[in-house]
């Protein structure tokens, strides 16, 4: 459960920063000089890369959370009963 949170957080948290930042550039780029109104393919590009950087974050953590310890002690197998192997 708490990994599920995590791979959300981090999903939306790139999402939202990217955003974020880009909206800041372009706000600032609209006050320094006026932008144009058909600037939707430099936000359409923007828009894909937040949601590759996305999918790259959730794959960071899904390979973390899939990690296996190979130098992890497990108990022996516990013996057969009497008679389950004739």
């Amino acid at each position: 459960m708490l990994w599920a949170f995590i791979t959300v957080v981090v999903y939306l948290g790139i999402q939202f920063l990217i955003g974020f930042t880009f909206a800041i550039f372009i706000g600032a780029a609209a006050v320094r000089n006026r932008l144009e109104p058909n600037s939707f393919g430099v936000a359409t590009i923007m828009n894909i890369f937040a949601w590759l950087a996305s999918i790259g974050g959730v794959m960071l953590v899904l390979r973390r959370v899939n990690r296996v310890k190979d130098d992890e002690d497990y108990p022996a197998a516990p013996p057969l009963p009497p008679g389950f192997d004739q």
